[in-house]
């Protein structure tokens, strides 16, 4: 339903030990859907992302001249921040709770472990968290809500 075309660029570069940037490039068209069943907040788009990083422990070992004819080992422990994984979305809002209802279900399959069943719920809960932060933030409401309060006025309407 959703007419996407797309160029992404995204593009990390580190210039030292504890700086990076991020940079994105979008180039993107996009078509609303022409399907009425999700018209309305449901349909409408939200475009997010985050990075994952990878914190590194390590110890840099260094020579110091203690004097002309000696030198001693030095150990220092460091930190590196190095980014793993860029992610962005470009999703509508039932798309979203499509794929809350999907880890759901899938987490509640028996054969599931109990450790894949935290990971998928964890996935669920974050989602939420962005649909959330999203109706706070535009004062849209769930579908659900959304249908409820129609029926609600329209029952007002006939008494």
């Amino acid at each position: 339903d959703w007419g996407r075309q797309s160029t992404r660029l995204v593009d990390a570069t580190k210039s030292s030990a504890t700086h990076f940037e991020l940079s994105f490039t979008f180039d993107t068209t996009i078509e609303t859907s022409r399907d009425p069943a999700t018209a309305g907040a449901a349909s409408d788009l939200i475009l997010g992302g985050g990075v994952d990083l990878v914190v590194m422990e390590a110890v840099r070992v260094g020579l110091v001249r203690s004097a002309p004819s000696e030198v001693c080992v030095s150990a220092n422990r460091t930190y590196e921040w190095l980014p793993n994984q860029i992610t962005t979305y470009l999703l509508s809002a039932r798309e979203i709770e499509s794929i809350v209802e999907k880890l759901c279900v899938t987490a509640k399959q028996k054969e599931i472990k109990p450790e894949k069943r935290r990971e998928l719920l964890g996935a669920a809960a974050n989602w939420l968290t962005v649909l959330s932060t999203y109706r706070k933030a535009s004062g849209a409401l769930t579908v659900e809500v959304a249908l409820e309060r129609m029926f609600e006025d329209l029952r007002a309407d006939f008494e």
